[in-house]
């Protein structure tokens, strides 16, 4: 899995995570890596800020940090997008999560 610049600590104990997004797609969830992003799909629309929200909610659950510890850094309105998290998040961080999301199968 390429995992490059998915992560990059700033500072004050803040990363930066790049996060690919799918909106429209049948299920909300963390799908995987791609070409140093995480992929997230949504079932929301990009209208009106719905997917960026749902997005949001998917981050905090994730990586069991609050959603008021997640902010868009850069991207509002393209899939591509940079969020801001308050908290120490690492690549190693991020690879262990999936890894238990893939073994419990969700």
């Amino acid at each position: 899995m390429e995992t490059s610049n998915l992560t990059r600590k700033i500072a004050n104990s803040q990363t930066l995570l790049h996060v690919r997004v799918k909106t429209r797609a049948p299920c909300n969830s963390v799908t995987g890596l791609a070409n140093g992003f995480l992929c997230v799909s949504t079932t929301s629309v990009p209208e009106n800020n719905k997917a960026n929200k749902c997005i949001i909610n998917l981050l905090s659950d994730f990586m069991s940090i609050p959603k008021t510890s997640i902010c868009i850094h850069n991207g509002h309105s393209v899939r591509d997008k940079v969020f801001l998290i308050d908290a120490e998040i690492t690549d190693d961080f991020i690879l262990q999560k999936l890894k238990v999301k893939n073994d419990n199968g969700r």
